[in-house]
């Protein structure tokens, strides 16, 4: 996994969900996303992967993502797109074997703001993750705020100075 800009290749076997896991993490750790916003991405690709095992675990499927500091898209490539539309439907969905994947697909439409097919056919979620940005920023608005007030309010006194 490239730790600057983490892009996975993930294959069916027990190590596969572990790839994902650490693709989050190093997502999040890269791009500085709390907990929170950790645990919806997390959630959405750990069911997105078990949708995936269900379907064609003999395909592998790429994950990277690009981010604009408001929307977070993680693109997961190599997805079937006949499975993709599927994801992108709000009703109750069942696979060929009579599973119903519904509660994955409510879980994934719920935890992210958006899915979607992008122009290379590849499925696309993505997560607002303007509020990260604008609380730290209101956080140091808030301190440069502070200290240039306490700052101001403070006179050194000079050799004239009398008291």
């Amino acid at each position: 996994m490239n730790q600057s800009n983490p892009v996975v290749t993930v294959h069916a076997g027990k190590n596969g969900i572990r790839l994902i896991e650490q693709f989050t993490e190093t997502l999040c750790d890269h791009l500085m996303i709390n907990d929170t916003y950790f645990g919806n991405i997390l959630t959405s690709l750990s069911e997105l992967y078990n949708i995936w095992i269900i379907n064609h675990p003999s395909d592998p499927i790429k994950l990277s993502y690009n981010t604009d500091f408001l929307l977070l898209n993680i693109v997961i490539e190599g997805f079937h797109q006949a499975v993709a539309e599927q994801i992108m439907q709000p009703e109750p969905l069942i696979d060929g074997n009579g599973f119903t994947f519904s509660d994955k697909v409510f879980v994934i439409q719920h935890l992210s703001e958006k899915i979607q097919l992008d122009e290379e056919n590849n499925l696309q979620l993505s997560f607002d993750i303007s509020a990260i940005h604008n609380q730290i920023y209101q956080e140091r608005a808030r301190l440069l705020h502070a200290y240039f007030n306490t700052t101001n309010q403070v006179k050194v006194a000079s050799d004239n100075d009398h008291f």
